[in-house]
């Protein structure tokens, strides 16, 4: 996506909602880094299409692991990878071109569950083998904890956040409820109402996590609340995946 084909697409756009990325890939880290050219290139071909009302898409892997929980926006970053390192200084361009009259809103998302999880990745694999009845194999131990958001949130979110076009800034979006990996993977089974046993390996390292963020200044800018528990997101989810 060049400048001069997002000025094509941007033709007789009235706001921008910019969820564009590559995944990390261990292998080629450095792919990362192609989103933020990406990302400049979409607020660059805004500014030149005179289109101010940008919602953009960050990550809560900006804080990395920093330890002092409930994370805020003001919060210290600390990325831990070159994907988020890469959305950190895309948060960089937005304030950039913020200051020359755009209004770009970066919603920091929590850990997004969702019924098209990629089944390559932990939640999607969880997803998979419960529906066949296969054992769920985990590595993780209760020192492991994320923060999710439910992807309907997450549209709603967005939604509420271009209904309010003069504001720009940071923003944390997460739904304030944290869940170990293996708390996420018994509900999981129970959810989908599986056979499937959870087997608990020896974790790989004694790594932790401890993820969750402070949305309350997103709830209250936008006049926001949360629909979705992890419990209704996982339920729903599988009512989507059965029919």
């Amino acid at each position: 996506y060049t400048i001069d084909s997002l000025k094509k697409i941007f033709c007789d756009v009235g706001a921008v909602i910019n969820l564009a990325a590559l995944r990390l890939q261990k292998s080629v880290p450095e792919h990362s880094f192609k989103n933020v050219q990406l990302d400049y290139n979409v607020f660059k071909a805004c500014k030149i299409s005179n289109i101010t009302n940008i919602v953009f898409t960050s990550s809560r892997g900006v804080y990395g692991n920093n330890p002092n929980i409930p994370w805020t926006e003001d919060t210290q970053p600390s990325p831990q990878n070159p994907y988020s390192l890469g959305k950190l200084l895309s948060e960089k361009s937005a304030a950039y071109f913020n200051q020359k009259g755009l209004s770009i809103k970066c919603l920091r998302l929590a850990q997004v569950l969702s019924a098209d999880a990629r089944n390559k990745y932990m939640l999607g694999t969880f997803i998979e083998n419960a529906l066949e009845g296969k054992e769920l194999q985990l590595y993780a131990n209760e020192n492991q904890k994320r923060e999710y958001i439910y992807v309907k949130d997450v549209a709603n979110g967005i939604i509420a956040a271009l209904k309010k076009p003069d504001i720009q800034g940071i923003f944390n979006l997460g739904s304030g409820e944290q869940i170990s990996i293996p708390e996420l993977a018994k509900l999981i089974v129970e959810k989908s109402e599986s056979r499937s046993e959870v087997k608990q390996h020896r974790p790989r390292s004694d790594r932790q996590e401890n993820s969750l963020m402070d949305s309350e200044l997103f709830h209250a800018t936008f006049d926001y609340a949360i629909n979705w528990t992890i419990e209704e997101a996982l339920t729903d989810i599988f009512n989507q995946l059965n029919t």
